[in-house]
């Protein structure tokens, strides 16, 4: 299977967007990347499921996805050129 090279804009904007998260946003946005459950995200930051579902609404605005694991893809695209890979 050959690895799809990843779509330059789409990147660029989820880079802007992490520049814009507000602290919280910041905090579950890490939590996702260091691959905290959700029950572990409400616990650490002491937030309802429906909170932490406001907030995922807001950090997938601002990074251009539509899900977590979308997220993750795009990250993971961002470790892999920041490697060189």
């Amino acid at each position: 299977v050959e690895a799809v090279a990843p779509d330059t804009e789409l990147l660029a904007l989820f880079l802007d967007g992490v520049g814009r998260l507000t602290a919280t946003e910041r905090a579950i946005y890490e939590a996702y990347v260091a691959r905290a459950t959700t029950r572990e995200i409400m616990t650490n930051l002491n937030i309802t499921e429906n909170t932490l579902k406001f907030h995922n609404k807001n950090i997938y605005g601002k990074l251009g996805v539509s899900s977590r694991k979308e997220l993750m893809e795009r990250y993971k695209q961002l470790q892999r050129i920041s490697e060189g890979k």
